[in-house]
């Protein structure tokens, strides 16, 4: 949704809860100002394979290494998918919070008190991808509160 053309990167494909990824493309993309336009498709037969329960499909718009959009895609509904315990690093340095996760972690929220503005306290990992949140300068290093993937699990 820009109001002009936007050039970069798509990286998209498959993933599986735990990790791996089974499918996993990357490709120069132009996005046509102020609409929306369908970049490519994963057959359901190539999701099938890897258990609906166990994958979700990912897209991830990057402008060099600076992620700028990220989506994921689950066809389960969620009290029926098989998700890991997570597993989360989290690094603050130069006033950006780095969070990091080998397998899918659902609904990381974060322990704040609500006095700090923060741009994003409730976010998805991705297996293997970073996902940033500028931190303010003196603000408690980010504590992981709770996960989507620990609700299920119960």
């Amino acid at each position: 949704d820009t109001p002009e053309d936007w050039t970069g990167v798509l990286r998209h494909g498959l993933f599986r809860f735990d990790g791996a990824t089974p499918r996993d493309e990357t490709f120069a993309v132009t996005l046509p100002a102020n609409m929306s336009a369908q970049l490519t498709q994963i057959p359901l037969k190539d999701w099938d394979k890897q258990g609906a329960k166990r994958t979700g499909a990912f897209g991830v718009l990057l402008e060099g290494e600076k992620v700028v959009a990220q989506h994921r895609l689950l066809r389960e509904r969620f009290k029926c998918l098989k998700l890991p315990r997570p597993d989360i690093d989290v690094v603050v340095e130069n006033g950006v919070a780095r969070f990091r996760s080998s397998g899918f972690v659902w609904g990381v929220c974060l322990d704040l008190d609500g006095e700090a503005p923060l741009a994003d306290n409730a976010f998805d990992l991705l297996p293997g991808l970073e996902y940033t949140v500028p931190w303010p300068e003196g603000l408690e290093a980010p504590r992981v509160l709770h996960t989507g993937n620990e609700l299920v699990r119960q």
